[in-house]
């Protein structure tokens, strides 16, 4: 039987290989970066943040206030009624006017909730010279319903929805929602004075946020009653910062010497 002959395989030269190396290792650069807590808020004395990353321009809450507007649906208020720090449970408490009487027989919805810009919000920026790299946003809620049975309805929850402008011409993404009504055994908010549900969502993980780009967090909150609330604590956004400088163009000397060791390795390569 005659030996089989094996055809010659042509391995890559070393220029080559170190060549390709090169390229490969600026694209993985980051690729060990480690989240950490961008901004966090704990409630602890007041609603400013309990730490934020040098990275990152310092955010702050801006709640829509309690208004008037006119629109189908919206009973002709707006805003929040409520947005306030816990004295006792050391969180962040809000309402809104009651939605269930007046409008267009507005219903418990995000719809609703938008329309009567019943919102807080606060926004992720990177400082100049650095990116952000978002991981998560991590945060718990609860209900509590009027103790004095004021809230007949007894319905009430938020939405959480990201904007990459700001809502101006991207209306947001829908990241999470929680709700409470009274004989709903599918709520997905407890009940009470100390019944946390805890959310963390990472659906937007990777998005990367240059020098002059930014993502606003809006929560979309809507109650029964101005005396029933929606409790948050310990609102976290987590990811990694990194040095950031504005891609440079090769100068023409660089990228001569680049294609001539392209080409010399491939002419290697040729010749075996």
């Amino acid at each position: 039987m005659k030996t089989p002959k094996f055809a010659k395989t042509k391995t890559l030269p070393a220029t080559l290989v170190a060549f390709a190396t090169f390229l490969a290792l600026g694209s993985s650069l980051h690729a060990a970066d480690t989240p950490v807590n961008l901004v966090q808020w704990t409630f602890g004395s007041n609603l400013n943040p309990y730490s934020v990353s040098s990275g990152i321009v310092a955010p702050s809450f801006y709640a829509r206030p309690k208004g008037n507007i006119v629109g189908a649906g919206t009973s002709n208020t707006c805003g929040l009624s409520v947005f306030e720090r816990g004295a006792t449970d050391s969180n962040l408490r809000t309402s809104t006017s009651a939605w269930g009487g007046g409008g267009s027989n507005p219903t418990f919805s995000l719809t609703t909730a938008t329309a009567r810009e019943n919102y807080f919000e606060f926004v992720i920026t990177p400082k100049a010279d650095y990116q952000v790299t978002l991981d998560s946003i991590d945060f718990k809620s609860m209900a509590v319903i009027d103790p004095q049975g004021r809230d007949t309805v007894k319905h009430l929850g938020f939405w959480l929805v990201s904007s990459s402008d700001g809502f101006d011409t991207d209306s947001g993404t829908l990241l999470a929602s929680g709700y409470y009504k009274d004989g709903d055994t599918d709520s997905t908010l407890q009940l009470g004075s100390a019944n946390y549900v805890n959310y963390s969502i990472t659906s937007f993980a990777g998005t990367v946020l240059t020098p002059g780009e930014s993502v606003t967090f809006r929560f979309y909150v809507q109650a029964s009653s101005t005396y029933s609330y929606v409790y948050f604590d310990n609102l976290v956004v987590t990811g990694s910062v990194a040095p950031w400088a504005a891609p440079a163009v090769p100068e023409p000397t660089t990228c001569a010497v680049l294609i001539g060791i392209l080409a010399l390795a491939i002419a290697t390569l040729r010749r075996r």
